[in-house]
């Protein structure tokens, strides 16, 4: 019942070494590593997330320690309280257990596709780690995508299955244990291209720590996740450490050129030694000439070393268009051709939840379902309607609880100004008043129609649409769950939208 610690500075050491021996059960220490109570087993390593609160810890401990493992990591002061309650585990005390939990989990589960994208930005990520697997799959190429849709997006690849993922560390990028061993199983069933969202949490806490990428993109910038970063500040130095810290020698930088942000990248890339691809209306790499929204999407004319490509896609909005593009260099990245792959933008699917098209009501009322959820999204999706809408333009959308409050009032303010008829109604609110919540928005649009119940103000929404008329429903796109106080109830606005419209 020896109490075993291992002092912060050689924890990742100690455990990188246990890790290596051969695995047979004479020699290896640890069956494991994982920081999900459901997935501990016998001789597993247990992560204690010192950010956890208190009595989740306590109970996922005890979960844990209930199915036999073997030892815990965390720091210092986890570490201590849990020895008087379980002195007969091995503790592993580490300055940084995030970092040390990362390299654990890739030292068990090493092998991963040849070519690994990371994609970080506030908006847009999900788009373009799907695009990128479309085009992979339509090139024939093994591919997968992995971030707030899931594993593989909304068309998986076969045989290809997410393991299950504990609600406190289920995110857009997975937890260190969940990932490692993701793409783990990925290379061995023949997968060798992967595009993976990297969020600012993922970031922070250290979840890619050891996956160095083959190509890394940014999106954009802008005010989001204040509540959990403190500041925007600090929220931009952890998006940047994706390219600082995580991207193998040589990877191409891929930036979105008329962000302002981008040129403290660049700067960065130039530094570093990098390649700079960008794109946008004022890149050299991936370059707008010419750009028209039609009925159907859009048409672009793009300049790409020296060349003219015209291509038509089946996605409405200029964002779109950037999303597509910084796919398209990331699939350039990977070895493939512009010749092989500009055939084929036509054939892009639009991504569930991002200005997805759900129906028409009687009237011949349009309805669109967006994930939009920060004010630039939000404006993003509204002027891309707007080209679209001959009349009346329509938003239902709120915000969510415990999160940054700082943008509900941006928020209603862009809703007044691009909308001609905005329904607040309740987001997530989870533990806070949904009231006060409505009321924060509502100070920018007063002229606001405020119904709380999201099923009635979507019903209220749809019966104002005459013909012409567009209706956006932004905030919770492909969510199929609502969360109010502690409890998350089944809800889908496509599936409302749906049984409004159904005879």
């Amino acid at each position: 019942m020896a109490k075993i610690f291992y002092p912060g500075f050689c924890c990742e050491r100690v455990l990188l070494h246990s890790l290596s021996f051969p695995r047979t059960s004479a020699l290896l220490p640890f069956g494991g590593i994982t920081c999900d109570p459901d997935h501990a087993a016998q001789d597993f390593v247990f992560f204690v997330n010192p950010r956890w609160p208190l009595h989740y810890a306590q109970s996922a401990l005890a979960k844990a320690v209930q199915k036999k493992i073997t030892g815990i990591l965390s720091n210092d002061f986890v570490c201590s309280h849990a020895f008087e309650r379980h002195p007969h585990l091995r503790y592993f005390v580490s300055q940084t257990p995030q970092k040390a939990y990362a390299l654990a989990a890739q030292a068990l589960s090493p092998k991963r596709p040849l070519f690994c994208a990371g994609v970080t930005g506030t908006n847009g990520k999900t788009s373009v780690v799907v695009f990128a697997q479309q085009l992979w799959q339509l090139l024939n190429k093994k591919a997968a995508s992995i971030g707030t849709l899931g594993v593989g997006g909304h068309r998986p690849e076969e045989g290809v299955q997410a393991p299950k993922i504990h609600p406190a560390t289920s995110n857009t990028t997975p937890d260190a244990g969940t990932l490692f061993p993701l793409l783990h199983r990925m290379k061995e069933q023949g997968v060798d291209r992967v595009a993976l969202e990297v969020s600012s949490h993922g970031l922070h806490q250290r979840r890619v720590e050891g996956l160095y990428f083959q190509a890394g993109v940014f999106t954009n910038f802008s005010s989001d996740h204040l509540d959990y970063h403190g500041h925007i500040l600090s929220y931009w130095q952890e998006k940047t450490r994706l390219f600082q810290d995580c991207m193998a020698p040589q990877a191409p930088f891929i930036l979105n050129s008329d962000c302002n942000e981008g040129c403290y990248l660049r700067k960065i890339a130039q530094k570093m030694g990098h390649p700079l691809w960008d794109f946008g209306q004022f890149a050299s790499f991936l370059s707008i000439v010419l750009w028209r929204s039609t009925p159907q999407g859009q048409w672009a004319l793009i300049r790409y070393k020296g060349q003219l490509f015209e291509t038509t896609l089946p996605l409405k909005g200029l964002f779109q268009l950037y999303n597509v593009l910084a796919s398209v260099a990331v699939v350039l990245a990977s070895g493939e051709k512009i010749e092989n792959i500009w055939p084929l933008l036509p054939f892009l699917k639009g991504v569930p939840g991002r200005l997805d098209y759900v129906g028409a009501t009687h009237c011949e009322g349009q309805v669109y379902i967006d994930y939009a959820h920060t004010p630039d999204a939000l404006y993003r999706a509204l002027c891309a309607l707007r080209l679209h809408a001959p009349k009346r333009l329509v938003v239902v959308f709120g915000c969510g609880g415990n999160r940054d409050t700082t943008k509900r009032c941006v928020m209603g303010r862009i809703a007044q100004n691009y909308a001609d008829i905005v329904i607040i109604t309740n987001d997530n609110p989870r533990t806070e008043d949904p009231w006060l919540i409505r009321r924060d928005i509502l100070k920018e649009c007063p002229k606001a129609l405020e119904i709380p119940c999201r099923f009635e103000a979507i019903k209220k929404a749809l019966s104002l649409l005459t013909k012409d008329d567009i209706c956006l429903i932004a905030g919770k796109g492909h969510e199929t769950n609502q969360v109010i106080g502690a409890i998350s109830y089944p809800f889908s606005d496509h599936e409302t939208v749906k049984k409004v419209l159904s005879p």
